[in-house]
């Protein structure tokens, strides 16, 4: 798991990932010691429960995938089978190869959960 969050984090521009329980809980992480893994945890559970709110309420489905743009960062959040994957990156970072590089991440952290 740690080894799929590593190559996560190695794309150009991302600041930290995490995989995470719906909850809220971190479950693995890779960040730099600025930024606590269970904060981030705990708020982007926030952000998808509401997310999560809305999207029922509007009748769009299940939550699958957000982004968060901000003045100097990204956040995005994907689905998974065992939970949540979150990425934090700069405003250089590329959205489109972050969410390729999240559902290849998704796939080693979901074929490791199957072996174990």
């Amino acid at each position: 798991m740690e080894n799929a969050l590593q190559e996560l984090c190695a794309v150009d521009g991302v600041l930290g990932c995490l995989l995470m329980s719906e909850d809220g809980i971190a479950i693995a992480s890779h960040f730099d010691v600025t930024r606590d893994p269970e904060r981030v945890a705990a708020l982007t559970s926030s952000l998808v429960a509401l997310v999560q709110r809305a999207a029922s309420e509007l009748g769009l489905g299940p939550f699958q995938s957000m982004m968060l743009e901000v003045e100097k960062s990204l956040l995005l959040v994907r689905q998974t089978s065992t939970g949540l994957l979150v990425v934090m990156g700069t405003r250089r970072a590329n959205p489109g190869l972050l969410r390729v590089e999240m559902d290849l991440a998704a796939e080693r952290v979901e074929r490791r959960v199957r072996v174990e």
